[in-house]
């Protein structure tokens, strides 16, 4: 229940931010960025799309949702928003995000696995490649916040090993159009 109110109330905001009208629209530049990847930002093994508006050359704004698979724990789905900084044609540019969404993977048997959803907020490269810089490779650090391993622990009902930690990677690459 509480990760459909989730994913309903910020996809509400990723539609209201991408509906937002700014005074000078024409310096608004507006692209589709279809990613996949490994990680939280493409829904853990699965694909994402952002939109991505460039407010000015040196920064962006990106509402962004992915969907994939656990492969132990079945589907999973992520609404984020990413703001990107530094000029918008450089080779690296760089970011923070937030997302809501799968995040851990818990054993509850042997060969049983559930997937988890909560808070995770991280910082981002991206790494832009050809001439018009439509393809990149985005590498992400992510520190997961929520469910932490008490959390855990009282939605399952039996402890918990944290193995892993609570800092993740996540790689992919975006096709920008």
């Amino acid at each position: 229940m509480l990760k459909k109110y989730r994913i309903s109330a910020l996809s509400a905001i990723i539609l209201a931010a991408s509906s937002v009208t700014v005074q000078k629209a024409e310096a608004v530049e507006f692209y589709n960025n279809f990613g996949a990847g490994v990680g939280v930002p493409f829904g853990i093994f699965g694909v994402s799309y952002e939109l991505e508006m460039n407010l000015t050359d040196w920064f962006a704004v990106g509402p962004t949702v992915a969907v994939g698979t656990s492969i132990l724990g079945g589907g999973t789905t992520e609404v984020g928003l990413q703001l990107h900084f530094g000029d918008k044609n450089s080779l690296l540019r760089y970011g923070v995000s937030y997302w809501s969404g799968t995040n851990t993977i818990v054993e509850t048997s042997f060969d049983e696995f559930e997937t988890l959803d909560g808070e995770t907020i991280g910082i981002n490269l991206r790494i832009q490649l050809g001439s018009r810089r439509s393809h990149s490779i985005d590498v992400h650090v992510l520190k997961i916040l929520t469910p932490d391993e008490e959390e855990v622990q009282n939605k399952l009902g039996f402890g918990v090993d944290a193995e892993g930690g609570d800092v993740k990677l996540g790689v992919g690459y975006v096709y920008r159009f």
